[in-house]
């Protein structure tokens, strides 16, 4: 006899032991969301990386855990927009608004006992890999504004922030956009009137909102 009814979970950066899934009458279910739709994007950090990779949707799913990672039945998918301001933590929030709705939707659904489970795909599909503190670093040497702002995108607050390597330190970068001030004359990575300018092969990345901190002291 399975001992209890249903589980929610959101969040997770392990794989629930399939004792564990079995245990529940009606499954755990748990959110997960990318820019591609299911099976693709499966993976570790799916918001992060849609927004490193530029998308301009998410496709939010609500899902049945099964034994292996991410390929549960899906029980409603709801896609929202990816705005060109938006930040991982706006991305966030969007998902937090459909997990309260959908939570509740599928509470009521299992005990009517109307809940409707679609398969996912069965074919090859693009996974993510994980990303750590160390994948928020830019090279000015071969990257571009728009990968550059979509990487501090990614792991803005409450992740650890993009970074570029300076002097005895580093700058930290939380919030910027694409810059090409004319008679701008230097070069590199440097402060100019509070503002952190980054030179990149296609123009600058400008930030209000960094901080840097020194390695040497």
């Amino acid at each position: 006899r399975r001992r209890f009814d249903l589980g929610l979970c959101t969040g997770w950066q392990r794989l629930i032991p399939p004792s564990t899934v079995d245990s529940f009458e009606h499954g755990v279910y748990g959110w997960h969301g990318s820019g591609f739709e299911f099976p693709n994007g499966r993976g570790r950090s799916p918001l992060n990386w849609s927004l490193r990779l530029g998308s301009t949707k998410i496709y939010h799913n609500l899902f049945r855990y099964a034994h292996g990672a991410d390929d549960g039945m899906i029980y409603e998918t709801e896609i929202f927009e990816i705005a060109p301001n938006d930040y991982i933590f706006d991305l966030q929030k969007k998902a937090l608004s459909h997990i309260l709705r959908s939570s509740s939707k599928l509470i009521n659904d299992i005990k009517s006992g109307t809940a409707q489970l679609t398969e996912q795909a069965d074919h090859p599909y693009v996974t993510f890999p994980p990303l750590d503190e160390y994948s928020g670093r830019i090279d000015p040497s071969c990257m571009g504004c728009e990968q550059v702002l979509n990487i501090i995108r990614s792991c803005s607050r409450p992740f650890p922030g993009a970074f570029i390597e300076k002097d005895s330190g580093f700058f930290r970068v939380w919030r910027a956009n694409i810059q090409n001030p004319k008679n701008l004359k230097k070069q590199g990575c440097f402060v100019l009137d509070h503002k952190l300018f980054i030179q990149l092969r296609d123009g600058y990345i400008v930030s209000e909102d960094f901080e840097f901190l020194d390695l040497s002291r």
